[in-house]
């Protein structure tokens, strides 16, 4: 039996979880708390699967889920740095809609 990430997240320890910014947003900077989990013990070695979290400062407990897989070395900075930038590309598509009717 597996426990649910949703179930985890929220039972982190308050250490665990780090508040960063992945960038400048429409209004101000996007900071949120952060945290990761590696899941998928069977991994290989040069690479990781986690599961990333972001966590509203006001609304504790509005959490969102990323899943990552990447190199073995990677930061959680550069994970949330990665996340962010979904953010540019959803402009970019939105734009594009707009522009092409």
């Amino acid at each position: 039996m597996t426990t649910p990430v949703h179930d985890l997240f929220p039972a982190l320890p308050r250490q665990k979880w780090k508040r960063r910014s992945c960038g400048q947003g429409a209004h101000d900077r996007r900071i949120y708390d952060r945290a990761r989990l590696e899941v998928r013990p069977w991994h290989r070695e040069d690479r990781r699967h986690w599961v990333l979290a972001r966590r509203s400062v006001s609304r504790p407990e509005e959490i969102s889920y990323y899943i990552a897989y990447c190199p073995a070395g990677t930061t959680l900075d550069e994970l949330i740095r990665i996340a962010g930038s979904r953010w540019a590309v959803e402009e970019c598509f939105q734009t594009a809609k707009q522009e092409c009717g």
